[in-house]
């Protein structure tokens, strides 16, 4: 047995018969490890030779029965034999005296066969000078790679196939990390050698580091420093971006164009520099920066989006893969579909609210109401060339087909004197002709193709895919209102005013439908005395004698017995109202406070043989001191169409169940 310096090694010896075997023992984990039978010495009984440690080996030499002048040498870290030459050993013996000297092994004296020995030998074992080399690679464990960037501090370098030539075996290595390229890492061991593979832990600082590796055998011999790196680290987050904007839209703004095209100044960042942006085109109105890091320049063009509300958003990411603060653009307002028509109104009401395709109304309207699906562009919407209406010539058939080519056949345009839009809710207002209702006959309306919307769409007339068609509708009107401004439509245009005492007549925006687009005539008092306030204009009359004038007033304030609304009109053989009227006529049309609500009022008139002309008028009279505020609407005077209103329809708002009313 021989003591290493740190392990016990046993080789040889005899069970009855010489052996060739042995172990290791480690006091310091206690615990035996099996010489190695690769290449070791003969067999051989302990009680012929004896084992010496150098340095660094176990060596034996010789024995007896048989003789031997040969041995071995065993490294019991690498746990292998080496052989020991013969040449110049000295003859074979058992029983000598060796040592190792620190430089040799020396053997002295013994016997062989009987015979006492004086002599003897030293035996130099063969030096190394050699350093040793590799390892064939040195390399960091993810996250870290060469001229890479990572975001985690903690750096594991690994490496493995050092090997050692000369012999003494390997020691270990020198391992540093620093932040220059070529640092020589010394040469005291901080890793001992042990089994492949080896590392080695570090933290990083913010930048780039590198490492620096050096092998070194047990000699003392140390093999050239290897160089790896560098491995970056970055925990900081790149700048936020500036100046985003898109070259294609606005924000906010409607558009029909699909692709959306955004520029941004570039990013910073620091240390490891702007690898990129990460962006997306979403409905979104907020993001988290996540997905694909895209290169540079900054900009980004989306793929075609359909219609809806889309926001843009970027971040710029570092090569570490830190992301920046989000910057968001939008909402963009993409719509691809053209404005359609929904509904078709009219002032005054045709009983329903909308007028129907093919519908007869009672009464012709002053105004049509186009409602749409979509704000339009003002600029065309409140163009009256925008529309179209037209109305039956002689032959009854309406022939036109298209804003385009414009009335057709014998169709006779309607002038459309003012076009007003409104986008919330978004309708077209038509007023025609002079504030005249449209008279008895057939009419076809349209809404032209080059009304837009807001992002440029043409209309879409037929509500069939694709855009850029005519809306068209067609109804007629059974009787012929002979009134001027019968809605008052945005004044009292048409209309004579007459007031005393302290009787006012001024246009209300109050309309008996609720339309905003027009109003109604206001007659207020605070009577003192017998006062009456109204209004009247000359009128054409039709051929029929008889006439009804028909409309709706609401009073607030009066009581049951006032105010009165009275009816009257002169009759005349002129054509302008003038000279001696042929008669005159008045009628109690309606008394007392309606409490704000609004109702229905109706008189007959018959005109004498040889009119031509009334002058009709409403007025409104105190019949007691009470104040009264009171507005009329929606008047009707033509000949007789109290009979064509109520059965046909279905409204029976203008009937009562009793007379007088």
């Amino acid at each position: 047995m021989a003591w290493t310096g740190d392990e016990a090694v046993i080789w040889g010896g005899s069970d009855g018969s010489a052996l060739a075997t042995g172990g290791i023992y480690s006091p310091a984990s206690d615990s035996w490890t099996a010489t190695s039978s690769v290449a070791a010495p003969a067999p051989r009984t302990g009680l012929e030779w004896t084992p010496v440690a150098s340095d660094q080996e176990f060596i034996i030499w010789g024995g007896a029965a048989p003789s031997y002048n040969e041995g071995g040498r065993l490294d019991p870290e690498m746990n292998i034999w080496s052989a020991m030459t013969s040449t110049g050993a000295p003859s074979g013996r058992g029983g000598h005296a060796d040592v190792w000297t620190g430089e040799a092994y020396l053997v002295w004296g013994g016997s062989l066969s009987g015979t006492v020995l004086a002599d003897g030998a030293a035996y130099c074992a063969p030096s190394d000078t050699a350093a040793p080399t590799g390892p064939a690679n040195f390399l960091a464990l993810p996250p870290h790679f060469e001229f890479g960037w990572a975001t985690d501090p903690n750096l594991t370098l690994e490496w493995s196939g050092a090997a050692d030539a000369g012999g003494s075996g390997l020691e270990g290595y020198v391992v540093l990390v620093d932040g220059s390229a070529n640092t020589d890492p010394g040469t005291t061991v901080n890793v001992p050698h042990t089994a492949d593979p080896h590392d080695f832990q570090a933290v990083l600082p913010s930048g780039q580091s590198y490492a620096h590796l050096r092998v070194c055998d047990e000699a003392g011999n140390c093999g050239a420093p290897l160089h790896a790196g560098p491995y970056g680290l970055d925990q900081q987050a790149p700048s936020a971006l500036s100046g985003l904007t898109s070259t294609t839209h606005a924000a906010g703004v409607p558009s029909n164009v699909a692709v959306i095209a955004t520029t941004w100044d570039p990013g910073s960042d620091v240390p490891s520099g702007v690898a990129g942006y990460v962006w997306t085109f979403t409905s979104a109105p907020s993001w988290t920066c996540a997905g694909p890091i895209l290169g540079t320049p900054p900009g980004a063009t989306s793929n075609p989006l359909v219609s809806g509300t889309w926001y843009f958003h970027v971040c710029a990411a570092d090569y570490a893969g830190n992301p920046g603060p989000v910057a968001t653009l939008g909402p963009f307002l993409l719509d691809h579909e053209g404005a359609q028509v929904t509904a078709v109104g009219s002032v005054a009401d045709s009983g329903d609210g909308q007028v129907a395709a093919g519908e007869l109304l009672v009464t012709g309207p002053t105004q049509l109401l186009l409602e749409f699906t979509e704000p339009l562009d003002p600029l065309a919407a409140e163009d009256e060339a925008s529309y179209l209406v037209v109305g039956a010539g002689a032959n009854g058939i309406l022939e036109t087909s298209g804003c385009l080519a414009g009335p057709g056949g014998d169709d006779v345009a309607v002038p459309v004197d003012l076009a007003t839009f409104s986008s919330a809710p978004a309708f077209s207002a038509l007023r025609l002709d002079g504030r005249r209702a449209l008279p008895l006959g057939g009419y076809r309306s349209f809404g032209c193709s080059v009304l837009e919307d807001l992002a440029g769409n043409a209309l879409d007339g037929d509500g069939l895919p694709g855009n850029g068609e005519d809306f068209a509708l067609d109804f007629a009107v059974r009787a012929t209102n002979l009134l001027e401004n019968p809605n008052f439509d945005g004044d009292l245009g048409g209309w004579q005013l007459s007031a005393t005492g302290s009787g006012v007549v001024s246009y209300a925006a109050a309309d008996a439908d609720g339309h905003s687009v027009s109003g109604s005539a206001g007659v207020s008092a605070s009577p003192s005395g017998p006062e009456q306030a109204g209004f009247d204009q000359c009128v054409t009359l039709a051929a029929s004698a008889d006439h009804l004038v028909d409309g709706s007033w609401t009073v607030t304030g009066g009581d049951a017995f006032s105010p009165e609304l009275v009816v009257t009109a002169s009759f005349f053989a002129s054509a302008t109202c003038g000279g001696v009227p042929l008669s005159t006529s008045e009628q109690l049309a309606a008394v007392g406070t309606t409490s704000a609500t609004w109702i229905p009022f109706a008189s007959r008139l018959v005109a004498p043989a040889g009119a031509v002309t009334a002058r009709l008028g409403l007025s409104v009279r105190a019949a007691s001191l009470v104040a009264y505020q009171a507005k009329i609407d929606r008047l009707v005077f033509d000949d007789g169409g109290i009979f064509a209103d109520g059965f046909e329809s279905g409204d029976w708002s203008r009937w009562s169940s009793s007379w007088p009313p």
